[in-house]
């Protein structure tokens, strides 16, 4: 089992529909302590609601009985049970992190969170930070993976997954929405969408499309009645481009009469500096609000 986990150690993902970014990961916010054994976190089996899998510290001889005793600070090496994807699991306390609770529940990105959530994130203790070594090629699989094991260790720990990347936090409940059966996933488990205020209008913009290395897309001049709309929307162009579709600017998306340009986004910043963003204009009107409408009818009818 060590041999073969090293053996995949960084290796190179194969072509597939996307390339997971070195930036994808997920964090747990551990609440409660002791932390769980490796095995009830995962085992070849999936036993005792365990995800199906393999992990073992790094760097050492396992010895069989260090996988039935508490997480302790260090790392992890997790597999899939066919071992395409490898995940590096990082134990460490909030001190040595650095890490503030108070920050994160000051940030606007979170106020309008559960009240318990927010009281679960105050109580952290420990940090668990999910990232990629080695993934299937297919990607979805590795993804879905990912959320198993983040999830997982959510419901072990009382604790909280941070998307940093979507700039989300979720209960082990939230965490892994389940995949449309005419889809390779669910959108909404790792892209979000955020609606802010800009002057009079919205702006609604994508949080998780740099997940696969792909500028997130934003849509400005949104009444606020169309929000969900433009939500709706935006979760569609993610879904294609999570899919395989690359984006450029010029393409036009939507139908004639209705379609929207992919321009240079981005202006303000709404996600802070480190994020590339696109826009989309309207191609026939200054105002994206009546295109919107006109695809929310003829795509989905009625009212929101």
């Amino acid at each position: 089992m060590r041999r073969r986990l090293r053996d995949l150690w960084f290796k190179k993902p194969e072509k597939g529909p996307v390339q997971l970014s070195r930036d994808f990961f997920l964090t747990v916010l551990a609440a409660k302590l002791p932390l769980p054994a490796p095995l009830v976190i995962l085992n070849p089996k999936g036993e005792g609601g365990a995800v199906e899998g393999f992990i073992a510290p790094l760097g050492e001889k396992v010895e069989k009985e260090r996988l039935s005793q508490p997480l302790e600070r260090g790392a992890y090496a997790i597999a899939s049970p066919d071992q395409k994807t490898v995940i590096r699991l990082t134990v460490v306390s909030k001190e040595e992190a650095g890490y503030d609770p108070s920050h994160v529940l000051s940030n606007p990105f979170t106020e309008n969170l559960d009240p318990e959530i927010r009281s679960r994130i105050a109580g952290t203790w420990t940090l668990l930070q999910l990232t990629f070594e080695s993934y299937d090629p297919a990607a979805y699989p590795a993804v879905d993976f990912l959320l198993r094991v983040a999830q997982r260790l959510a419901e072990l720990t009382d604790g909280t997954v941070a998307d940093t990347v979507s700039m989300v936090y979720r209960s082990a409940q939230q965490v892994r929405a389940e995949t449309p059966p005419d889809q390779p996933l669910a959108i909404q488990n790792v892209v979000a969408t955020h609606a802010m205020p800009l002057g009079n209008d919205w702006l609604v913009v994508t949080s998780g499309l740099a997940k696969i290395g792909h500028p997130e897309v934003e849509i400005r001049g949104i009444d606020e009645d169309n929000v969900p709309i433009a939500e709706h929307f935006l979760a569609g162009v993610a879904l294609t481009i999570w899919k395989g579709a690359q984006l450029e600017i010029g393409v036009q998306i939507g139908e004639k009469g209705n379609s929207f340009s992919v321009v240079p986004g981005g202006a303000d910043r709404p996600l802070g500096t480190d994020r590339v963003i696109w826009g989309l204009s309207p191609d026939t009107d200054s105002n994206p609000n009546s295109a919107l409408r006109a695809w929310w009818s003829k795509s989905h009818g009625g009212n929101v």
